[in-house]
């Protein structure tokens, strides 16, 4: 059976060091096992001299960040508490070299098995040992229901962003509206429909080609005045109808409908003359 015992990161050893080892570390640990020379045993605890083996490493491999053993000749008293899950803690010494020595199995008490023999360790001088702890189930699921709180706040950030930028939108297109009303180029009457234009195009992104189409628009209001000659009162009249001559009684209708509109600025002429008229 193959079974992790080691990971990728940053670890601190039982002396107190920090070490961090690589995917490059564990593929020398796998190639520097050598059952030949020397087969890890599977033990319980920190063995320093002695200590029984409850089975045999008799390959490694790399699975990614995690480094797994194949164990053989596992006694079945210590297969039954592998099934239940006694132990949540590993350990793995290393030689210097990075030369796998034993595997260590923590958190229960060793199975009572008779007869048992103790096999001999040489000296644990320079070796690193190394707890590895493999997730449990309930830390499974609390990892997984942590991860999904995460995603539900990255959704409500970006749904906060979301409204953000189109608060914004709205306020530029008002300004920039605005602006173009202040010049004549456009409409009080097409003011709204012009803000949405740009709030759409701001989404599909062609906000400045809107932008300078609508800037170079003619003025369709021309604030320029001048007073028509022979009107007695020298009614006022837009520069584009300079030199036109007006009789008085049409003169006093435009007067009126000029108060109308500066009354009511969303009145458009022809509005402000059916007034008048009424």
């Amino acid at each position: 059976m193959w079974f992790d015992i080691f990971k990728t990161g940053t670890h601190i050893a039982a002396d107190g060091t920090e070490h961090t080892y690589t995917r490059s570390d564990l593929d020398a640990i796998v190639a520097n096992y050598n059952p030949a020379i020397h087969e890890a045993p599977l033990v319980i605890g920190h063995p320093k001299d002695n200590a029984p083996a409850y089975g045999w490493v008799s390959k490694l491999r790399r699975s990614g960040d995690v480094l797994q053993a194949l164990a053989k000749d596992l006694l079945p008293e210590f297969v039954d508490m592998l099934r239940e899950r006694r132990f949540p803690k590993r350990s793995i010494s290393l030689y210097p070299g990075l030369s796998l020595r034993h595997v260590g199995f923590l958190g229960a008490m060793p199975p009572a098995v008779k007869g048992l023999s103790d096999i001999a360790f040489s000296s644990d001088e320079n070796c690193t040992i190394i707890e590895y702890m493999e997730a449990t189930m309930d830390e499974t699921e609390a990892l997984k229901a942590r991860i999904a709180e995460l995603e539900a706040l990255v959704e409500e950030l970006r749904t906060m962003i979301r409204k953000n930028e189109e608060a914004a939108a709205q306020v530029e297109a008002e300004n920039f509206c605005e602006s173009l009303i202040a010049q004549g180029k456009l409409l009080p009457a097409h003011r709204n429909k012009a803000i949405g234009l740009l709030k759409h195009a701001k989404v599909a992104d062609f906000t400045e080609g809107l932008k300078e189409i609508l800037s170079t628009l003619p003025a369709q209001v021309d604030f320029g005045e001048f007073a028509v000659q022979g009107v007695a009162g020298g009614v006022k009249m837009p520069a584009r109808y300079k030199g036109v001559q007006l009789d008085a009684g049409r003169s006093a209708v435009y007067a009126k409908a000029r108060e109308f509109m500066a009354a009511d600025s969303s009145l458009s002429f022809e509005q402000a003359v059916n007034r008048v008229m009424e």
